[in-house]
């Protein structure tokens, strides 16, 4: 399910991901970190859209819509293997339903994908990367 250079960790109900293949990290916010916990357990988008749509009383076709649309994201970044079905436009009642985001940050790519061995400045301390690089 998740891809072969995925590390993650849910801090304070706050997300990050980091692909270590293309130096990017992720946050996941709204729903984001929860149906993350529920995609790492093997849940079904159609039990997670239930499940939040009871929880957050909306509507659970928008919610599901919701839920496939951020499955495509993190499919599209490399994140998940598993192909989410295509999503239909989110229409209807959210309720109190934070629609999932996921934030893309590539200002550390450099030193992510540094060799602290080879890539690195040697007496300068580590990340230090070579000006060339």
């Amino acid at each position: 399910m998740l891809g072969d250079q995925i590390v993650h960790e849910t801090i304070d109900g706050e997300t990050v991901v980091i692909n270590l293949e293309s130096g990017s990290y992720y946050s996941l916010e709204g729903s984001g970190a929860d149906l993350w916990s529920r995609l790492l357990a093997g849940e079904s988008l159609i039990d997670s859209a239930a499940a939040l749509a009871a929880q957050h009383d909306g509507d659970a076709a928008a919610i599901g819509a919701a839920i496939a649309d951020f499955h495509r994201e993190l499919f599209d970044q490399g994140l998940i293997t598993t192909q989410p079905p295509n999503a239909s436009t989110v229409e209807g009642d959210l309720g109190s339903f934070e629609v999932p985001q996921l934030h893309v940050y590539n200002d550390l790519r450099t030193h992510l994908l540094a060799d602290p061995v080879h890539d690195v400045v040697h007496g300068a301390g580590w990340p230090a990367v070579y000006p060339d690089r």
